[in-house]
């Protein structure tokens, strides 16, 4: 029997188990281990599945691959940024407070803040039907999207991942596991998307849930946040810096807008170190 040592973590709640492939070997299918290992109850249960390893680019610190629950590739997450950039302090991968993470996306530079929590230049975001990955001849902006008897306006942007963001005026109320994954395999999304509802609390403030591609409701997603604010700043209903609440806990985010880098502040958090034998 072989096995290998990994890490539980979380960034306001959106979890993960985090892998250090400098120092573990683990086995060739990462997604059926992905799979595998985030099944909650059954497993030891997560949102993602993190890989820590050799970046490609000389300018990187490390890469960061990462599968979702459903054993999925995802192109970046900003609360596993966080997460990252706190293990490799934490486990000597790096010696600096300010570090470059390499993703499928490219390079996002991280800043570990006096207070602990991370700073991260997520991406430049999108709304473009290229960069969103859209099967359509125009933008989603503010446009009404139906699936079944759900219809909802719907603003895609990309930061680094797709998303699709719509405002409504009670989120509790709103049954995610019905509504969710209709959006999100919905045809008009080339490569499925993010999807997030948000309420506007006031000019810097908006609360939000999620329906993450490839893992359903999560407590937090924060390329999702960032998405929201820039569709906010956008649309007008909102401005920067913004605190926005997710059911995990609150991330702040600034953006100057259209042209410029959209920037994640949160807590990135330990939960347990383990082994796990296959």
């Amino acid at each position: 029997m072989n096995s290998f040592s990994f890490t539980k973590m979380h960034g306001c709640g959106n979890d993960f188990i985090v892998v250090n492939t400098f120092r573990e070997t683990v086995p060739e299918d990462l997604s059926a281990l992905a799979q595998d290992m985030c099944q909650r109850r059954f497993a030891v249960g997560a949102d993602q599945f993190i890989i820590l390893g050799s970046a490609e680019s000389a300018d990187a610190n490390f890469r960061m691959d990462i599968l979702n629950a459903d054993g999925s590739k995802v192109e970046m997450c900003g609360n596993a940024l966080r997460c990252a950039a706190v293990y490799a302090k934490r486990e000597g991968l790096i010696q600096s407070d300010e570090l470059k993470i390499e993703t499928m996306t490219g390079i996002s530079f991280a800043t570990i803040l006096e207070d602990g929590n991370v700073r991260i230049a997520v991406a430049v975001p999108s709304t473009t039907i290229v960069d969103v990955g859209l099967d359509s001849e125009h933008p989603l902006f503010g446009t009404p999207l139906s699936a079944e008897q759900y219809t909802f306006p719907m603003t895609a942007v990309s930061v680094g991942n797709p998303h699709a963001v719509t405002y409504v005026d009670e989120i509790d109320l709103l049954n995610l596991e019905k509504i969710g994954p209709l959006f999100e395999h919905h045809e008009v999304f080339k490569n499925r998307a993010n999807i997030e509802f948000v309420k506007v609390i006031d000019d810097h403030h908006v609360e939000m849930r999620v329906w993450e591609r490839g893992s359903g409701e999560t407590l937090a997603c924060g390329s999702g946040a960032c998405a929201v604010a820039v569709a906010s700043v956008l649309h007008g209903v909102a401005k920067s810096p913004m605190k926005v609440s997710l059911k995990g806990g609150d991330l702040e985010i600034e953006w100057e807008g259209r042209g410029k880098p959209v920037y994640m502040s949160g807590s990135a958090s330990f939960v347990f170190d383990a082994t796990w034998s296959y």
